[in-house]
């Protein structure tokens, strides 16, 4: 006969959706500072009066750990800037990073003949 698993491990649907709201919350306050921080001015380009993003100066990817990933998140330092400069700057370092994997990988390779 099979053994009836333990529920004794498993942690509730509310509870997790309660973390999950105050993780929200707090993001939204940090990302409501960097705003307000920037006074309307975008922080690479110092063009006034555009509508303003945040931007995350550290890559954030995807969470594998999410303990991790929610310390990445409250730790980077957030910029608020224009929606063109957001465009360009995270295609800039999306670039990097491939670029970056890119000689990694060949010099893994090159130390390994």
């Amino acid at each position: 006969m099979k053994k009836k698993q333990s529920n004794k491990n498993l942690i509730p649907v509310s509870r997790i959706r309660a973390t999950l709201r105050r993780i929200w919350w707090l993001y939204s306050l940090k990302r409501k500072e960097a705003l307000r921080k920037a006074q309307g001015v975008c922080q690479i380009c110092w063009a006034p009066g555009k509508k303003l993003q945040v931007h995350h100066t550290t890559q954030l990817g995807a969470p594998k750990n999410w303990d991790k990933w929610i310390k990445k998140l409250f730790k980077g330092k957030q910029i608020a800037i224009c929606e063109d400069c957001h465009k360009l700057k995270s295609k800039k370092e999306r670039s990097n990073g491939k670029d970056n994997r890119l000689q990694q990988k060949k010099k893994r390779t090159r130390s390994k003949t």
